[in-house]
C-alpha cells in the first residue's frame, strides 16, 4: 500500500483561510482530491488539462468517456449554452442530484470534459464539503466516483483513504466528510438537442423532470433542497447552547445567510427542560427570547441531518468524533479561530449555578465566537 497525500480530517477545517489556500495551491498545480458529494465520494481536480490527464490515468478512463463537472454557482458555466429547458431544470433542482449536459459550441472547455455530442456534463452539489472545496479551488472541479474499476464507490472518509492507499493514488489529497447517508445517484438530462432527454433516472424521477419542463410541479421529497444545518452542542442544553442558538439566529439575519439554519442540543440532556432562568434573563436583555426553549438530547438518528456541529468544549466533541458526525464536528472556539485541529480552541465554560455576571460574560464570549464562526462559514457556502 502507498500513502495518499495530505488528509484533511474534517470539513470544518475548510473554515481556515490557510487550509483553503493550501488546497487551491495543490489543485492549481494539477493535484487531485478525494471528497464527499451528496451521493458518494468523488475524485477530481480543477477542470483543466493537466488535472484531467492525471485523473484519466488514475481512473483508467478512455478520453471518449468525459468526466462530470461540479460548480459552486451556475454563473461559472457562462461559456456553455444554456437552453430554456436547462435553465428551468437548474432553477428547480439545483443544488441537487441533477446532472445537465449542456452544449459547448465554442469548445471553451477541455476535450476530456466534452462528450461525443460536444456537451459538458455539469452539476451543482448541495453537500457542504463539496461546496467548500469548490470555494477553496477557485473554480469548477471534475467529479468521478471514488472507486476501483467495477467496485463500489467510497461512502466514507475512511473508505476513501483506504482506496487511495490501496490503489497507489500517491499525492491525492483526501477531504474526510465522514460517512455519507445512502442516496440514489444523480439523474442525467441531455440538453444538447432540440428536446431534453433523460439519459439516466436517479434521485429525481423522470416524472418530476417532465413536470418541471411543462411548468408544473410533482410533489416529491427533496431532502437535498435544504439549508445548511448548524447545531450548537453543550451538556444539558439549558444554558450555553440555547444562548448560542438564539445569538446565531440573530447573527444570520444580520448577515442575510438565509441558507443556514441553527439548532442546539446536549450530549447529556434531560429532554423537555426549560432554559435556565439566568439564560432567559441575559437573552431578554438583548431582545432575544428563550422562554419557549426546551432541552433536547443529541440523537444518533438525527446526526445525518446536521452539516456542522459546534461544541462548547472538548468534552462534548470527544463522543462525536467516534460517530459518523465526527468529520463534521469541531469545538466552537476552534472553528471560530479557523483552526484545522477541532480541539485547538478556547472553550466556553459552563455558567450553571453561577451569578449573572458569569452569564453576561458567557453571552459576550458566545456572541464574539459566533460572529467569527459565521464570518468563516460564509465564504465556504456556494453562491454569490
Amino acid at each position: 500500500m502507498s500513502a495518499p497525500g495530505r488528509v484533511i480530517r474534517q470539513v470544518a477545517a475548510l473554515a481556515s483561510e490557510r487550509v483553503r489556500a493550501e488546497i487551491r495551491e495543490h489543485m492549481v498545480s494539477g493535484g487531485l482530491m478525494l471528497y464527499p458529494t451528496a451521493t458518494v465520494y468523488g475524485v477530481g481536480g480543477l477542470a483543466a488539462p493537466e488535472a484531467l490527464a492525471r485523473l484519466e490515468t488514475l481512473k483508467r478512463r478512455p478520453p471518449e468517456k468525459p468526466f462530470v463537472v461540479l460548480v459552486g454557482h451556475p454563473d461559472q458555466l457562462a461559456d456553455l449554452e444554456w437552453t430554456d429547458s436547462a435553465r428551468t431544470l437548474a432553477d428547480r433542482f439545483w443544488p441537487g442530484p441533477l446532472t445537465l449536459i449542456l452544449p459547448d459550441p465554442r469548445e471553451a472547455w477541455p476535450a476530456g470534459l466534452r462528450g461525443p455530442g460536444g456537451g459538458v456534463a455539469v452539476r451543482q452539489s448541495p453537500h457542504l464539503g463539496a461546496q467548500a472545496l469548490l470555494t477553496s479551488a477557485g473554480g469548477p472541479i471534475t467529479s468521478s466516483s471514488a472507486n476501483e474499476p467495477g467496485g463500489d464507490p467510497a461512502a466514507s472518509g475512511a473508505e476513501a483513504l483506504a482506496l487511495a492507499g490501496r490503489t497507489g493514488w500517491e499525492g491525492t489529497w483526501v477531504l474526510d466528510g465522514g460517512r455519507l447517508p445512502s442516496s440514489a445517484s444523480s439523474t442525467i438530462v441531455d440538453c444538447t438537442g432540440a428536446e431534453p432527454q433523460v439519459l439516466r433516472e436517479g434521485a429525481i424521477p423522470t416524472e418530476a423532470v417532465t413536470s418541471a419542463l411543462a411548468g408544473g410541479g410533482v410533489e416529491m421529497d427533496r431532502p437535498w433542497v435544504r439549508p445548511v444545518h448548524v447545531c450548537f452542542v453543550c451538556t444539558g442544553n439549558t444554558c450555553r447552547s440555547p444562548l448560542a442558538e438564539v445569538i446565531a439566529r440573530q447573527r444570520l439575519r444580520e448577515l442575510g445567510l438565509g441558507r443556514v439554519r441553527v439548532s442546539s442540543a446536549g450530549v447529556h440532556a434531560w429532554s423537555g427542560q426549560p432554559a435556565s432562568p439566568e439564560s432567559v434573563d441575559v437573552a431578554r436583555r438583548r431582545g432575544l427570547d428563550l422562554h419557549d426553549h426546551r432541552s433536547r438530547g443529541l440523537l444518533a438518528d438525527e446526526l445525518d441531518d446536521l452539516d456542522l456541529l459546534l461544541t462548547m468544549g472538548p468534552e462534548h466533541l470527544e463522543p462525536l468524533l467516534h460517530s459518523d458526525a465526527g468529520a463534521r464536528s469541531s469545538t466552537l472556539g476552534a472553528f471560530a479561530d479557523g483552526r484545522e485541529d477541532p480541539f485547538d480552541g478556547v472553550s466556553v465554560p459552563d455558567p450553571i449555578g453561577l451569578g449573572m455576571d458569569v452569564y453576561e460574560a458567557t453571552f459576550r464570549r458566545l456572541e464574539e465566537m459566533i460572529g467569527l464562526a459565521f464570518a468563516r462559514l460564509r465564504p465556504i457556502l456556494a453562491g454569490p
